[in-house]
């Protein structure tokens, strides 16, 4: 017959197991499809620098990825985020991940370092940014797919390849309609929106307004100092935003912090079950002690 104290020892390492195995587990078992899937494409060309791009771009993306409401948003839509860098050539960075939770933010916003998007400059590739993008789309049903472009100038690359003539043109050049062209094809495929992030002044208003129409927002920078508080800005209306009738409704604060709690709520229920049952078996370990 077994003592008193193997049963003790037995039930305390069935609670541990419970408490630190199966509950922290439930949150990815009971996940929700999202509701959202996020692509941000940064621009790392050589207009950029690598000063800005070390000590502004990278630490500001991390930077709005901790901010509390950006985060309570993201769990609250489920979004599943990737991040691309572009300048001659396409990078696939981060993702694509889901934010289930808020670690799984905080996970994520751990990633965004200088060693994983370092800088190369180059070009300004937006049309390979795009189609880069899209491809990293799951398009979950119910899910709407959202492609944000952060640039300070223009589409200067063609078919993988520089262009001069396109870096000193005016709109629309020939960069501007290949790039254009991308952005009708993933329409095409299935992106409901794209938004641009114009930061400074050598952006290009015509250009920007085009590849947006219909249904996207240019959110301007004044220049490279005022990235974080654009970007973070753009975030908050990119996963909060509700469309009716062809308008954008922004949620509270408040409420974003309730929607994160209770789409990701259900885990607990197991989990609740299974602490029960420790404790049903707690309780007749106690009872059956008296009725020796």
């Amino acid at each position: 017959m077994r003592s008193s104290n193997d049963k003790k020892i037995a039930a305390i390492t069935l609670t541990i197991i419970l408490t630190l195995g199966i509950i922290p587990s439930m949150s990815s078992a009971f996940a929700f499809p999202p509701e959202r899937e996020l692509c941000i494409a940064l621009d790392r060309s050589g207009s950029i620098g690598l000063d800005d791009w070390n000590n502004i771009i990278v630490p500001g993306v991390k930077a709005a990825l901790e901010d509390p409401t950006v985060q309570a948003g993201l769990v609250g839509k489920m979004v599943r985020l990737t991040i691309i860098s572009y300048a001659t050539s396409t990078v696939l960075e981060l993702g694509p991940s889901d934010m289930n939770t808020l670690l799984d933010v905080q996970n994520f916003a751990d990633l965004v370092t200088i060693a994983n998007l370092p800088f190369s400059g180059g070009g300004t590739n937006i049309e390979d940014a795009l189609t880069l993008c899209e491809a990293q789309f799951s398009y979950f049903t119910g899910a709407d797919q959202v492609i944000d472009i952060v640039t300070d100038g223009k589409p200067t690359v063609i078919g993988g390849v520089f262009s001069g003539a396109c870096d000193a043109g005016a709109f629309p050049t020939a960069c501007d309609v290949s790039t254009l062209a991308a952005g009708t094809a993933v329409r095409a495929l299935g992106v409901d929106k794209i938004n641009v992030l114009a930061i400074g002044d050598e952006v290009s208003p015509p250009f920007n307004a085009a590849l947006t129409a219909p249904g996207g927002i240019v959110f301007p920078a004044p220049d490279i100092n005022g990235f974080l508080a654009a970007f973070i800005a753009k975030l908050k209306i990119e996963i909060t935003e509700n469309p009716v009738g062809g308008l954008i409704l922004p949620i509270d604060n408040y409420s974003l912090v309730i929607a994160g709690l209770s789409t990701n709520a259900l885990w607990i229920l197991p989990a609740l079950a299974a602490v029960a049952g420790t404790s049903f078996a707690l309780v007749r370990f106690q009872v059956s002690r008296k009725n020796y």
